[in-house]
């Protein structure tokens, strides 16, 4: 088991002791928890909903409001933690923390409580505000930096924001478009935030741990790959069915296949923090070649959906909010039983729920199907949440800040 120890349990005698609540230090203590605590708790009370749960029903229509959480309000979360606590160390200036990240934390839970509080135009001005507001404070860190490289970021948060409010527009009726529209683009503007965050940390994580491990790099395929998977994520929002999206769909894939295989993934199957990335980018893989088919109407697209969205999100998640929350608390970077539990409940989450979508002749039991991944996710981020909401609400155990 882990015990605690820290990495180095030496204070610096030029800094002061760190100041105020240890969970609003920096960006990835409440969002971490925030994220995680939603996740556990939105997908069993949506299984109930869809199960004909009579009371508590958002005022958006029901299907609406899953898929709009899982994407704007629980894969969001993550993400801003996440960058507002990598952005410090790309930049090596402040993110905001204290009152500013509290507010931040709170607009963020109005928004979460919003569809049964509020109504529609303010939930969206409040929503669509902490997607802003999040992009224009890191973009003008970035900015101030002049950290060209990572320009993405605020980019990516910017498009974000603006899928978020084409599908409160959508739901108001100003635009005539299927609600389904945004949040699938907004899908994409993920699985292409990870395919570059991915590509730089998972070799480097594996290289840092495995010794002597023999990696390549492709420079041509580093440099071609963003805009291939730019090109085929862009083919399926506008052309969502044709031969040419499928073409492009198996082009990346087979390319992003090419990269992973070159990060040697088979030598990671006894670090848990390793093969949970590694195993991840496979879904996003996956999620690429199983494009081709539902393109061509041979298999339904929500396959490809749950790919991304539970095996190679949900998974990168587990991954990365379990090895940063104990880097930037100080502990040693290790995988007890409880993450293994968590990467495991995760991965069979994504299985359960893709396999009656991909096999029909198991829809005659898909509520089942449904109780079996949900309960899978549920455990996941239950054991996260018991095991790192100590870590995450006090001081780091090295004594430094953050």
């Amino acid at each position: 088991m882990n015990d605690g120890r820290p990495l180095l349990n030496v204070r610096d005698p030029l800094h002061p002791p760190p100041q105020g609540w240890p969970v609003l230090r920096l960006g990835f203590r409440p969002f971490y928890l925030l994220a995680a605590g939603y996740a556990l708790l939105a997908i069993p009370f949506w299984v109930l909903l869809y199960a004909g749960f009579p009371y508590l029903h958002p005022q958006e229509p029901l299907l609406a409001w899953h898929a709009h959480e899982m994407v704007f309000g629980f894969v969001v979360a993550v993400i801003c933690g996440f960058l507002l606590t990598a952005v410090k160390n790309w930049t090596g200036l402040p993110t905001p923390k204290g009152w500013t990240l509290g507010l931040l934390a709170i607009l963020w839970v109005l928004a979460r409580l919003g569809p049964w509080l509020l109504p529609l135009p303010l939930l969206a001005i409040l929503d669509v505000g902490f997607d802003l507001l999040v992009a224009l404070l890191l973009g003008r860190i970035l900015y101030k930096a002049k950290s060209h490289r990572n320009f993405f970021v605020p980019v990516v948060l910017l498009l974000l924001a603006a899928a978020n409010a084409m599908f409160y527009a959508c739901l108001m009726r100003t635009i005539g478009m299927n609600w389904l529209h945004p949040v699938l683009v907004a899908l994409a503007l993920i699985v292409f935030l990870e395919t570059m965050i991915a590509g730089r940390v998972i070799p480097m994580f594996t290289r840092n741990a495995i010794k002597g491990i023999h990696q390549y790099r492709l420079e041509w395929l580093e440099r071609i790959l963003p805009w291939v998977s730019i090109a085929t994520l862009l083919s399926w929002i506008v052309m969502p069915k044709g031969i040419s999206t499928a073409g492009l769909a198996l082009l990346a894939g087979g390319l992003h296949a090419v990269r992973w295989w070159g990060w040697g993934p088979l030598t990671t199957w006894n670090k848990p923090m390793l093969w949970i990335l590694h195993v991840s980018y496979g879904w996003l893989i996956l999620g690429f070649l199983l494009l081709a088919p539902a393109a061509l109407g041979w298999i339904s697209p929500l396959v490809l959906i749950h790919v991304w969205a539970v095996g190679a999100t949900a998974g990168l998640i587990m991954g990365m909010i379990t090895r940063t929350a104990q880097g930037h608390t100080g502990r040693f970077l290790q995988a007890d039983r409880e993450e293994v539990v968590a990467y495991w409940a995760i991965m069979l989450a994504a299985l359960l729920r893709i396999l009656p979508l991909l096999f029909p002749v198991l829809l005659t039991h898909y509520l089942l199907w449904l109780i079996a991944s949900a309960s899978c996710w549920f455990t996941g981020f239950l054991v996260y949440e018991i095991r790192y909401l100590p870590w995450l609400t006090s001081s780091r155990i090295d004594g430094q800040d953050g």
